[in-house]
């Protein structure tokens, strides 16, 4: 394992890199990726948390998405929009916290694998979302 210091945000891109690469082939590999996973997932949870909306702000925004697409839609949005003002401040101010959280630095223990250990048909563009934990 390797000491890797990252953003929340560099480590959550990661998680979602090893999501995107989790059906690639090769023992060393799934290990790898799936340990990684489960460590990361661990330790942003509270990221995932905190960007949950209120039950409050969800109903907000069902009744939003039944407004029709027409020409009184914008009307209608606006009318929403004004009667639940605070509302929606609160959700913004959560989403600012939640930024927050994602420009904090941590240190996290990873499984590294060699390149030789890599699978034959990952691509560029898979390769460079798990980068971090790849050794040269």
């Amino acid at each position: 394992m390797t000491k890797i210091k990252a953003t929340n945000k560099e480590m959550l891109d990661t998680l979602h890199g090893l999501y995107a690469v989790q059906d690639l082939k090769g023992v060393k590999f799934a290990v790898a990726v799936s340990k990684n996973i489960e460590r990361l997932k661990n330790e942003l949870k509270h990221i995932d948390e905190a960007s949950k909306p209120s039950p409050e702000f969800q109903k907000l925004m069902t009744e939003a998405d039944k407004i029709e697409k027409d020409e009184k839609a914008e009307e209608l949005l606006m009318k929403l929009e004004s009667e639940n003002q605070e509302l929606i401040d609160k959700r913004k101010a959560q989403l600012e916290e939640v930024n927050e959280l994602l420009e904090e630095d941590i240190e996290i223990d990873l499984i590294t694998m060699s390149e030789h250990n890599l699978p034959q048909d990952i691509t560029a563009k898979q390769l460079g979302a798990i980068i971090r934990i790849v050794n040269n």
